[in-house]
């Protein structure tokens, strides 16, 4: 039966984030998030066997990401075989529907309590592994789409909407800038204390040959960086008139995981657990796939 309480959040856990080729680079996705998911039951103290479903999202699923990398991921924690798992890809909202998902799953009464979780592990699956060049098997958005819609990457989106809303490099740059030093504030100040669960990391010598592991627990993402050394990085798409974002306005390429634990507030009642924060509402909608980057400004509207 559908619950009329509020779907909470009871905890939120994630691995630091590791830049390509990092310290994370040699360590599988299923030990990334398997101890992510390990660190979610420990700190909570609940009974794993409770939990009804576990979401999550990928969208290399392919090599070691492939064959449900969320149940493979579960079963690598040594957490109950009889748990199901469900991995989704929307791309890159795939943790984010997983999250929708399972405060779905809750809310209509079909679990008690839910895991919506996510992992990457770019340094092992790049991006367009799942669109390999051999064996060649077509193209994704071929054929009749490309005569609907233009096949467009994100950097050609990401110029795109500068140009649509007037935006300068130097303006892209300042917000770069500022993105660089909150997040080196927010370390500084210990803000990601509660949330860090600490990966033990495979290290490797020059040869690929396993050397042991190192305590992974600060994110590689942070860049001593200014305006002038920011103005100095060459353009995403080189020499294109239209051409605005650097390196230093992209996201980079990231290995890591998080994971929400998610119940009806009368279930976290029950179970003596403080609810983190209570989820109002979430959406999903279409939008340009040709700007691609978009997507917040019709789905705020929805959610509004």
């Amino acid at each position: 039966m559908p619950s009329n309480a509020p779907v909470v959040i009871v905890d939120a856990v994630r691995s630091a984030v590791g830049r390509r080729n990092g310290t994370l680079a040699h360590t599988h996705p299923n030990e990334i998030l398997g101890t992510v998911l390990s660190s979610l039951v420990e700190r909570t103290g609940i009974d794993p066997n409770l939990v009804g479903q576990v979401v999550g999202g990928c969208v290399g699923q392919v090599g070691a990401q492939a064959s449900n990398v969320i149940r493979q991921a579960w079963l690598t924690a040594g957490l109950p075989l009889e748990v199901p798992a469900t991995t989704a890809n929307v791309q890159c909202g795939s943790a984010q529907q997983s999250t929708t998902l399972a405060h779905g799953l809750v809310a209509s009464g079909l679990v008690d309590v839910a895991v919506a979780c996510g992992v990457e592990a770019m340094s092992t699956v790049v991006m367009g592994s799942s669109v390999p060049n051999d064996p060649y098997v077509g193209e994704p958005r071929a054929g009749r789409y490309s005569e609907l819609y233009e096949p467009t990457t994100q950097f050609d989106g990401s110029d795109r909407i500068a140009a649509k809303w007037g935006l300068s490099r130097e303006e892209l740059d300042s917000y770069g800038l500022r993105s660089q030093q909150l997040a080196a504030q927010a370390w500084a100040e210990d803000r990601f204390a509660g949330q860090i669960a600490p990966i033990e990391a495979a290290t490797v010598d020059a040869d690929g040959n396993p050397t042991g592991t190192v305590t992974f627990d600060r994110d590689e993402g942070l860049r001593e960086t200014s305006m002038e050394a920011l103005a100095g990085l060459r353009l995403n798409r080189g020499d294109a008139p239209d051409a605005f974002h650097t390196a230093g306005t992209s996201s980079q390429i990231s290995d890591g995981a998080g994971a929400l634990l998610l119940m009806t507030e009368d279930t976290a009642e029950r179970m003596g657990l403080e609810p983190r924060a209570r989820i109002v509402d979430s959406v999903l909608v279409g939008s340009d796939p040709v700007l691609m980057l978009t997507g917040p400004m019709p789905a705020t509207r929805a959610l509004m």
